[in-house]
């Protein structure tokens, strides 16, 4: 069975609807930019947002101390576990270009290997 690919509003609403950021227009407000983001994934910032406003007010939700990458990451990683959970076969693929880009920024005196 494959599942279809909601679309951006949909998605984000699945993805970031639950997240804590400590108000609850922080939480809208998480999953407006991520609407917004998966709209137009291939595009800048301020090309998503449309207006310089809404581009200085996406800026300052990213600066906010409650808006940490493990707030927004803790739904989204319990729904991977629930849905891994009722698979027979689950793959996990990883994409280590990124890895593979801090190889050559660090010296290898700071890379580590996982």
């Amino acid at each position: 069975m494959v599942a279809a690919i909601p679309a951006p509003a949909e998605w984000a609403q699945q993805q970031f609807s639950e997240v804590a950021l400590g108000d609850v227009r922080r939480t809208r407000r998480a999953v407006k930019l991520a609407t917004q983001m998966a709209t137009q994934p291939q595009v800048s910032w301020p090309q998503q947002a449309g207006t310089w406003a809404a581009t200085k007010a996406g800026y300052r939700w990213f600066d906010n101390d409650d808006v940490t990458f493990e707030a927004l990451q803790t739904p989204h990683w319990m729904q991977t576990r629930a849905t891994a959970a009722t698979r027979a076969v689950v793959l996990h693929i990883q994409d280590g270009s990124y890895a593979f880009r801090l190889v050559f920024a660090r010296s290898s005196a700071q890379v580590r290997y996982c």
